[in-house]
């Protein structure tokens, strides 16, 4: 990905060139993952709503017991790059695990039309509740992002 170097530098400044180089090569793999993560919610989303829970309730240990497989056979040494390359099998592994009971549900046509009242005393009630609770998480994960940022640069063990 084009971006990651850039993503790392700014929030691991005190990276050594390899320990940067690392951080951009885990990224990279990493980022592999998340379009297949939106697909497993989207899937999951769509089982629970035809109350089809068993595939989706199991998806975890699929991972599980995929990581811990293939950690096995490829024996004792695993180098941490090996480590993400594995999430990301694992995570193939319940899109793999998923996808039959999305195609045995029934065909269904699902059609959707966006439409909001923003007038609606529901909607802005909604919005008075909702709008603490993201600020206090973005200001929760801004602190976090400072923490690390900061603890980057500090020496290994302190």
């Amino acid at each position: 990905m084009f971006f990651s170097d850039h993503l790392v530098s700014l929030f691991a400044y005190g990276f050594t060139r390899y320990q940067h180089d690392l951080a951009v090569n885990l990224t990279n793999i990493g980022l592999i993952k998340l379009p297949i993560a939106v697909i497993l919610g989207v899937l999951i989303s769509y089982l629970h709503s035809e109350k089809k829970y068993f595939r989706a309730a199991f998806i975890p240990i699929v991972m599980n017991l995929t990581f811990i497989m293939i950690l096995y056979l490829s024996g004792k040494q695993v180098t941490i790059i090996q480590v993400a390359v594995i999430s990301v099998i694992s995570t193939l592994a319940q899109l793999v695990f998923l996808v039959p009971g999305f195609l045995i549900s029934p065909r269904k046509i699902i059609s959707c039309r966006l439409s909001i009242d923003f007038r609606n005393s529901r909607f802005i009630e909604f919005i008075f509740m909702v709008f603490p609770i993201i600020a206090f998480t973005l200001l929760n994960e801004l602190n976090v992002m400072v923490d690390r940022t900061m603890a980057s640069g500090l020496d290994a063990g302190s």
